[in-house]
């Protein structure tokens, strides 16, 4: 199940066009066993298929874009690239062309996170692990990631609170089980694991559209509790509709209360009236 491109906006040269300037870059060939994964690479599922199509058009075509890489001591660390490098490495590289650039933590937690969004179509929940990471690492509010990516703060919201998931239905998530329309009907349930699982393996198992899981979702909804006081309504509507063998309704509004009793013919009204004169009050006690 696929998620809409580009969902939180802006692109790469939109967000950060001083980090990456469109000049002339030098590019160097950089050992392949000197680079070391991006901390901040938002994706955390890679298609073992892809990743070998990717692999053979490389092998044939060779790399006709470099990767980008920050230096770190003796090594370097990956920007942009991770599934370039992956397939090179499928493919036995020992060297991969990359530019080399001095890049901020932050900064390459932005464009880590905008250039997966733009190219490989992240999944709703590597998006929220990431936006996590730019509020708890660099401080990000709500706000400014709205303002960053061009999108409303509920949007925002709407994204991080997958979070609130259980890991199994997150991984479900994350492998395309199940898609971000999904798993928002699942929100609801975060506090109670079983059932949220439960309810999730259904969608997937029945193969359900958000409209039906979000109909299955109402079901298992817990029912709220009526008040003390209209629950022993309840217990007079009970009790009277069995003494009187009819339907009674009991309505309360400020300081009126309206008692309603059902009849089909008069002498049944006349009837209900000498019952109620006989009824013992004690026998409503709760």
């Amino acid at each position: 199940m696929s998620t809409q491109q580009n969902r939180l906006g802006k692109g790469l040269d939109a967000l950060i066009p001083n980090v990456i300037p469109k000049t002339q870059l030098a590019i160097e060939q950089i050992p392949i066993e000197l680079i070391k994964p991006n901390p901040y690479q938002p994706r955390k599922h890679f298609d073992d298929d892809l990743l070998k199509e990717l692999a053979h058009s490389i092998k044939q075509h060779g790399l006709t874009q470099p990767v980008l890489t920050r230096k770190i001591g003796n090594y370097y660390e990956l920007i942009v690239g991770e599934r370039r490098l992956q397939a090179c490495k499928i493919n036995h590289f020992v060297t991969i062309p990359a530019i080399v650039k001095d890049i901020s933590d932050k900064e390459s937690c932005e464009i880590a996170l905008v250039e997966n969004i733009d190219r490989e179509n992240l999944t709703a929940i590597e998006i929220a692990q990431s936006l996590k990471q730019l509020i708890d690492e660099f401080n990000y509010t709500q706000e400014t990631l709205a303002t960053l990516f061009s999108r409303s703060r509920s949007s925002i919201a709407n994204i991080l609170r997958l979070l609130k998931l259980p890991k199994l239905v997150q991984n479900m998530l994350l492998t395309g089980e199940l898609s971000e329309g999904h798993a928002r009907t699942l929100v609801e349930f975060s506090n109670d694991i079983e059932k949220c699982t439960f309810i999730a393996h259904e969608i997937k198992n029945q193969n359900l559209t958000v409209r039906q899981a979000e109909k299955l979702a109402k079901k298992y909804r817990i029912k709220r509790e009526k008040p003390k006081q209209l629950q022993l309504f309840d217990n007079y509507i009970e009790t009277l509709s069995e003494k009187l063998n009819t339907n009674v309704q009991i309505k309360h509004r400020k300081n009126q209360l309206t008692i309603s009793v059902s009849y089909d013919r008069f002498k049944d009204y006349i009837s209900f009236l000498d019952q109620l004169c006989t009824i013992e009050m004690n026998s409503f006690e709760s």
